[in-house]
């Protein structure tokens, strides 16, 4: 990754999909310093991937982008392996950040995702990317009632709005779950 040779990313991606253990944030890495768009549609895939691996662990995040490990049901016996999930789940989300706007489309189109906290950090990423084509997609999250997903759309739509000057959101968060007045 760090010498940008592009005929990097095949081998990269292959260790990364064969890779479920200490090295893959080391890969991830690896993977967006080429930056090569090549890498997005695998980064989302994995990251969906490591969510579902361990039902019994709930990976969750913080409006800040912040991930946690919320339920140890399944890994009482193994906070190490918990710590991991919540460290690449982490990386992959700067990773695809750092891809900016060639990440855009592939990242909108896993907005729907259900039954994950992909979206989340989708709608967490298209934030701090700024490209002002996720905002229609994240204004119709808000339609959805869950005060993580509200928490994550309006944190989300402010960052957008710092990158895009033309757009203001109006944000009460005096309400039990943070309501957008208008974008």
């Amino acid at each position: 990754g760090k010498i940008k040779d592009k005929r990097a990313v095949e081998p990269l991606l292959k260790a990364l999909a064969d890779s479920r253990g200490w090295d893959s944030p080391e890969i991830i890495s690896a993977l967006g310093q080429l930056n090569d768009p090549r890498c997005i549609e695998p980064l989302i895939g994995y990251l969906r991937t490591l969510l579902e691996t361990d039902p019994g662990a709930l990976i969750e995040m913080k409006p800040d982008g912040t991930f946690f490990i919320s339920d140890y049901r399944a890994n009482t016996d193994n906070p190490a392996l918990m710590k991991e999930l919540e460290v690449t789940a982490q990386k992959i989300s700067q990773t695809l950040a750092q891809f900016g706007s060639q990440a855009v489309d592939l990242l909108i189109a896993n907005l729907d995702d259900d039954g994950t906290v992909l979206p989340l950090i989708v709608m967490y990423v298209l934030g701090k990317i700024g490209d002002r084509r996720a905002i229609i997609p994240i204004v119709q999250k808000l339609k959805i009632h869950d005060w993580k997903t509200l928490s994550i759309a309006c944190q989300a739509l402010e960052n957008l709005a710092a990158e895009n000057h033309d757009i203001v959101v109006v944000v009460n968060r005096r309400r039990p779950a943070d309501e957008v007045i208008a974008v």
